[in-house]
Formats: structure tokens, sequence, C-alpha cells
């Protein structure tokens, strides 16, 4: 059994001295590197707005805060509060 053995061991020497054997952690870390390419290859691209184009920030300007005020005809009060009172 022991020369079995060591025949064994003697052929697998000799047949893979060339390559070089892969540890379970680099094996690990070839595939996160790969899944790791893979995602920013497919994701990576990010869309900003619509059509790739900024869409406008109304919270940064102040006086486009409230942007439903620039609307032309809006009435800042009301002579009716509700629809129900409206009709």
């Amino acid at each position: 059994m022991q020369r079995l053995y060591e025949r064994e061991t003697c052929f697998l020497r000799l047949a893979y001295k060339e390559t070089d054997g892969k540890t379970k952690k680099k094996l690990q870390e070839e595939r996160k590197k790969e899944h790791l390419d893979y995602n920013m290859k497919t994701f990576g691209r990010v869309a900003i707005g619509v059509h790739g184009k900024e869409l406008p920030k109304f919270s940064e300007d102040e006086t486009k805060k409230e942007w439903w005020t620039l609307r032309n005809g809006f009435n800042l009060s009301p002579q009716y509060q509700s629809a129900k009172l409206m009709h």
C-alpha cells in the first residue's frame, strides 16, 4: 500500500510540476474579481435623470421650491377651499 501511495504522489509531482496549483483562496479571489468585472461592465453606467440628462432640482433654488405656484393662473388665496363648496 505504501509503495502505491508513493508511486501516485510521484506521478502527481511529475505531471503537475509546471502548473501552479490553485488554492481555494486563489479560486475565490479570481471568481470575486470576475464577478466584480462583470457587474461593473453590466451595471457600471449609471443613467442620471431622464435619457441621461440631469433633472431640474427644485429643492436647491428657494424661489422654485413651491413649483406649483409658478403655473399661470395660480391663486394663492382662492375663493373656494374645496371642490365640494365650489359646486
